[in-house]
Order: structure tokens, then sequence, then C-alpha cells
């Protein structure tokens, strides 16, 4: 757990303490299985954010996609992204979708935290912000130490945010240079489906080009098409669903689904493209369909 550290304490009014009880803070960071962690590496990573912020006595974070009573996924994404008092994103291993969510948040101009490990390499676009970072091993003497980095990061973010926002100073634009922004309506964003599909269209492309930049093994050239059928076919690593045949009012709880069990897919045309390992992520997937098809 982390330490407390009385000289931050006595540089944060009475009244931002208070304040800062009560923040909500999200977390961008990778959910899905990614080639060199351990399968559970994410939630672990989690489980120290976590406790960090309960250290504080704050809430718990919660990844972005999560929570509120937004049934569109990426309605509720974006407007997370925007609404949330800080975020905490995690850039380890250049998840493309963690790279737009923090693209968005920065867009934004509202409070952002990075963190990476120790083995991720700064990204050019981004490494004007300051990265805490923290073993990819999770060490322990480390990880408290990486702890008690963040305590005092997320202190003086939003104390600073708190004090400059009625002087209009940006948190995070002025990273990059001078210029005006403009305020970004989120109302009309949330309502606008053809920009929402449009950020899916994006963030399906980087997808598609992580997956063409990782080196296939031997499972994969060796998987072969074992079945096909009108509602859902599979050929090797891709697994495709025709969301047509799943009831409009169950599509969404269906993606859900798919992202909380951490497969990586994109959706093009009502068609789902998944990625999975083999007949166990296959049998798996189309039980769960058996009651959402018509």
């Amino acid at each position: 757990m982390a330490t407390k550290t009385d000289s931050t304490e006595g540089k944060i009014s009475p009244a931002i303490k208070k304040t800062i009880e009560n923040i909500k803070i999200g977390y961008v960071m990778p959910i899905a299985k990614t080639e060199g962690y351990p399968d559970l590496h994410w939630n672990d990573v989690m489980r120290i954010l976590d406790d960090t912020l309960m250290d504080m006595g704050l809430k718990k974070g919660r990844i972005v996609s999560d929570g509120g009573e937004i049934t569109t996924i990426h309605s509720r994404i974006v407007n997370n992204l925007n609404d949330d008092d800080i975020i905490i994103c995690d850039v380890s291993s250049r998840n493309p979708n963690v790279m737009f969510e923090l693209g968005m948040r920065i867009a934004f101009d509202k409070p952002v935290i990075i963190i990476k490990d120790d083995i991720t390499d700064y990204c050019f676009d981004s490494g004007t912000i300051e990265h805490i970072g923290y073993p990819k091993d999770l060490r322990h003497g480390l990880v408290n130490k990486f702890q008690n980095k963040l305590e005092e990061k997320i202190k003086s973010t939003f104390s600073a945010y708190i004090e400059n926002s009625e002087k209009k100073v940006s948190p995070i634009l002025k990273n990059f240079g001078s210029f005006d922004k403009k305020d970004v309506q989120l109302n009309e964003l949330s309502a606008n489906e053809s920009l929402l599909q449009d950020i899916q269209v994006i963030k399906d492309s980087l997808v598609k080009l992580q997956m063409l930049s990782s080196p296939s093994t031997d499972k994969t050239r060796d998987l072969q098409k074992v079945s096909s059928d009108p509602y859902m076919s599979w050929s090797g690593n891709d697994m495709r669903i025709n969301l047509r045949k799943i009831r409009p009012s169950r599509r969404t709880i269906f993606t859900e689904w798919v992202i909380s069990r951490g497969y990586t897919f994109n959706t093009n045309d009502l068609i789902m493209s998944i990625k999975i390992d083999g007949e166990d992520d296959y049998e798996s997937i189309r039980k769960h369909l058996s009651n959402l098809i018509f």
C-alpha cells in the first residue's frame, strides 16, 4: 500500500482536500490478453491502482467503458473520458485502443496521468507529458514507490486543475504548444451516431494494424476452417458473427460480454470479427450466442 506523505498534504487547502475525496477517477488501460504479459497482468495492475486510491481515502476507479446509464458502449466511453475528474492511462504495450482514448482525453484538455511499465518505450506524440513508471514484473518494493509517486501526482494534478480552472490555464494542451481551444459540446457529440461510427472505424483500423504487425505463430497457421453457418463461422484465428441475427436490443449486451472476456474484435457492417485461440474459445462464444440469435 502507498505511504501517505505529510509534505503534499500541507500544500492542499481544506476545500480542495474535501473535493478530492469525492472525485471520479477513470482508467484507460489494456484489458485483453497481451503477448508477452501474463494472463492476469492487467487485473493485477488495476488492483494496484485501486489500492492506491483506497489508501488515499478515494473511491476505486473503473475502466471508462464501465458504469453509467448510457447503453451504447462507445457513447459511454466518450462521456466518461470527458466527465471523469482524472483519467489514469496505462500506455504499457502501446495498445491501440488505449492510445486512441488517450488522444481523446488530451483533446478534451482535462487532467490525465500517464503510467507505463519499464519495458515500453515512450510514444513520440505523448512523450512531452510526464509518465510515471512501474516495474513490469510488479516487484513489491518498486510497486510501493510507484504507488507513492502516483498518490503525489493525483493530489498535485487535481489541486492544480482546481486552482487554475478559473484562470483558463490548460492542464494538458499547453504541453503541445500555444493555441486556442474550443470547448466540446458533449451532448451533441453523444447524440451524433455518425461521429461514434467514425470513432469505431478508426479504432478498428488501429486494431487491424496491430494484428498485422504481430508475428503469426505455428498454432495460428495450423488452425483449419472447422465451422460455417448463416450465423457464425470460424477460419484460422478469425471467428465471424452475423450481428443481424441477434436481436437489436441484445447486440450491446453481446459486445460488452466479448469485451469482458478480453477478446480482440472489430465490427464492420454488422459483421463482428473476433480473434480466438482455438476450439475452446469458439465453443464458449457459440454457447453464449445460442440464447441471443433469433
